[in-house]
Parts: C-alpha cells; sequence; structure tokens
C-alpha cells in the first residue's frame, strides 16, 4: 500500500516539475521577445 502512495507523490511531483519547466520555457521566451522587440523599437526610432 506504501509502494502505491509512495509511486503517486512521484508521480505527481515529477508531473509538477515537468509543468514548471514547461512554463519557465514559455516565460523566458516572452522576455527574449520583448527585448528583441525593445531592441528593434530603440533602432527605429534612432535619427
Amino acid at each position: 500500500m506504501w509502494v502505491l502512495f509512495l509511486l503517486a507523490v512521484l508521480g505527481y511531483a515529477v508531473l509538477g516539475l515537468i509543468i514548471v519547466w514547461i512554463g519557465n520555457k514559455v516565460i523566458n521566451s516572452i522576455k527574449k521577445d520583448d527585448k528583441k522587440i525593445e531592441k528593434e523599437l530603440e533602432e527605429d526610432h534612432k535619427p
């Protein structure tokens, strides 16, 4: 019985880590795109 409980907890932990990892990748991608857009806007406004 304990084995099932431990496997379930381990499964939830791994699933949580995967979700956090994917979310982190998405957030980093958004930040990278924001920096790229900001840099392009600065270049457009230079005389």
